[in-house]
């Protein structure tokens, strides 16, 4: 066989390099074979653990009586167990994981048992920071969803009286309009953040029920056309394209993307949504005049990202693209961007029909 060989020197280096802890124990639960890296935090040599046992070795109790358990239980019943064991030591709580493997004799019977061991310390204080991190923000999203949406509805209402009693083109008028537009606005922001949250802990929900693509994206284009000054949206679909969506929600990834459409397309260009009505997806583009630089193109879907352009009063938190996404996510769709300064900027959803 050609290539080196594999000698004794080769044979301790592999053993030296092991950053795991192996051992392999006998019936009698005596250290059969250690690693280096297994017996250097005792102090010793691997050839002085051989042979011996853990309470010979002054072993904790508190993390080999359960190791010694799980051992006996391969050792009786010959299946592997994957087990995690905490230790207080010195410096404080810490965390095992082991893999316990019976190693089989010719004839099927278990003959020793090794034990892989890892500590897995670090990873447990970050998974419980994130935890904890995760639970502050459901936290600080209720209060978000709650707390400030009775304040903000009894703002609304106050505003719409303001607007009913106020003279037409008056001082009062004008200002009780624009309370009403920001109190829109703080309710998009709240909507999006809520909306971040159910993506980030389990995905959106969605009411799948048989619905019109069409019908769906020509009432998105009808609201968006009200507040569109400088553009024209320009809607064509090839059939009624019918699936089984939740249609609030297709209705709130379209508005998402065209309105993202709108805002970075070239003043005076229209923004195209397209429909295709196939097999056994249907597809939607929208199209606009405008590019993204190329380094921008592989976070484009990033929350809290506006695509490189500046912020601007109004734009909301940069969530739109990535709640779009989690909506296609959701109905096991796919969502695709490409752009360039001849091109423009397209974005292609397919969507299977049923999600």
């Amino acid at each position: 066989m050609g290539g080196d060989s594999f000698d004794s020197a080769t044979y301790e280096e592999l053993l030296a390099s092991f950053a795991d802890a192996l051992c392999v124990f006998d019936r009698e639960l005596r250290f059969a074979f250690v690693t280096p890296s297994a017996a250097a935090p005792l102090g010793l040599a691997a050839s002085e653990v051989i042979g011996r046992t853990w309470r010979e070795l002054g072993l904790p109790a508190q993390v080999m009586e359960p190791v010694e358990a799980r051992v006996r239980s391969v050792f009786a019943g010959g299946e592997p167990v994957r087990a995690e064991t905490p230790f207080v030591g010195p410096d404080g709580p810490r965390h095992y994981e082991y893999i316990i493997t019976p190693v089989r004799a010719p004839d099927g019977a278990v003959k020793l048992v090794s034990v892989i061991s890892r500590d897995v310390t670090e990873r447990k204080r970050a998974e419980h920071a994130l935890s904890s991190a995760r639970g502050f923000e459901q936290k600080i999203l209720a209060i978000v969803g709650h707390d400030i949406r009775n304040p903000l509805a009894a703002i609304d209402m106050a505003a719409e009286m303001l607007l009913r009693r106020a003279e037409p083109s008056s001082l009062a008028e004008r200002h009780a309009e624009r309370i009403k537009r920001s109190v829109g606005r703080i309710h998009h922001i709240v909507a999006d953040l809520l909306d971040f949250t159910r993506a980030r802990h389990g995905g959106i929900p969605i009411a799948p029920e048989k619905t019109s693509l069409e019908v769906i994206c020509k009432h998105v284009v009808d609201e968006l056309e009200v507040s569109v000054a400088d553009h024209t949206i320009e809607l064509s679909s090839d059939g009624e394209a019918v699936g089984f969506w939740d249609p609030h929600r297709i209705g709130q990834a379209v508005s998402n993307l065209v309105g993202n459409a709108v805002k970075h397309s070239p003043a005076g260009t229209p923004v195209h949504v397209t429909i295709a009505d196939g097999a056994p997806a249907v597809t939607l583009e929208v199209r606009n005049h405008g590019a993204i630089p190329a380094e921008l193109l592989p976070v484009i879907f990033d929350p809290f990202s506006r695509g490189g352009e500046a912020e601007r009063a109004g734009d909301g938190l940069g969530l739109g693209l990535f709640i779009a996404q989690s909506i296609v996510n959701a109905h096991r769709g796919r969502i695709e961007v490409t752009s360039s300064p001849a091109e423009g900027t397209r974005v292609r959803v397919t969507l299977p029909r049923q999600c």
